[in-house]
């Protein structure tokens, strides 16, 4: 079992994967979309810098943790995700932000997409088996109305924890 900083990288790494292969399933990297191309970045987006629209940016905060057995290491852990939308416009924007929505939340299950958990598994290893699975948990959908820059006319914020529980490196 991965655990520490690793397994950190692989959990947000899988999330973003995931979230990647529902967008592109519903056609939202489709080179002939009438709006601009979509990207995903797996870093938010700092205070200096700007973003062209129709981005997605990761970004991953606090870690909490609670106990599950009594006398042993084992607890829940849960990851605080923060997956920020720029849209180009308010219908486009909406729209990519209720899909990463309603992917998280496992509704598109016409498309595969109708659970609230993803695996997580080694990216780096071809044939790495399910290390286990990551509950999608506490999602919220907000829409920013303070925004100071341009780019943020129309940004929605999806924030949501993504729950494991393991207890040491042998589980």
């Amino acid at each position: 079992m991965y655990v520490g900083g690793l397994l950190y990288r692989l959990i947000l790494d899988n999330a973003f994967s995931y979230l990647e292969s529902g967008l592109d399933t519903l056609g939202w990297f489709d080179a002939n979309r009438s709006h601009a191309p979509v990207k995903m970045y797996p870093e938010p987006v700092e205070n200096d810098e700007t973003v062209e629209p129709n981005a997605i940016c990761f970004s991953f905060e606090d870690i909490f943790e609670d106990d599950v057995e009594m006398g042993s290491n084992l607890s829940e852990h849960s990851l605080q995700l923060f997956i920020d939308i720029y849209g180009e416009n308010r219908a486009v924007g909406l729209h990519l932000a209720g899909d990463v929505k309603d992917l998280l939340q496992g509704r598109f299950a016409s498309v595969g997409f109708d659970k609230t958990h993803f695996p997580v598994h080694d990216l780096t290893d071809s044939n790495s088996p399910i290390l286990f699975y990551c509950e999608i948990d506490n999602l919220q959908f907000n829409r920013s109305r303070f925004s100071t820059k341009p780019f943020e006319k129309y940004w929605w914020e999806i924030s949501c924890d993504l729950v494991y529980t393991y207890g040491n490196d042998q589980d």
